[in-house]
């Protein structure tokens, strides 16, 4: 969890994906959760991964992903960072999404709040 209580966050690449089943039958681990709260402007300057890490074939499961929640007081900038989790929530005064960048909230749920402020990001239909 990252809090910010003034002025700007910038994020690096940040990496809480769950680990990769060992054997054959052995399931992948489970991806972290990321939370980042700032009350001013929040800008990515890397990619979020949160996702389940993979089996390790046969029987095993790919492990679930995490959730990531990101909170700016200010405009949310996401540039053209991908975010990969199985729950994404996006909140700040303006929330935009550079081309090139990909949002995967997997089975999850995306919810983008952008306040009184425009949402501008590049929406592709995927899984419904």
């Amino acid at each position: 969890m990252l809090n910010s209580s003034g002025g700007t966050v910038a994020t690096g690449a940040i990496i809480a994906q769950g680990s990769a089943g060992n054997g054959s039958g052995d399931n992948g681990g489970a991806g972290g959760g990321v939370n980042i709260t700032s009350s001013g402007t929040t800008t990515l300057n890397g990619a979020i991964d949160a996702s389940g890490g993979t089996s390790g074939g046969g029987a095993g499961s790919d492990g679930a992903g995490g959730s990531v929640s990101v909170i700016a007081g200010g405009a949310l900038a996401l540039g053209t960072n991908d975010i990969t989790a199985n729950q994404v929530s996006l909140k700040g005064v303006g929330v935009t999404q550079s081309a090139g960048s990909t949002v995967d909230a997997g089975a999850g749920t995306l919810i983008v709040d952008g306040g009184a402020a425009a949402i501008n990001m590049a929406i592709t239909a995927g899984r419904q």
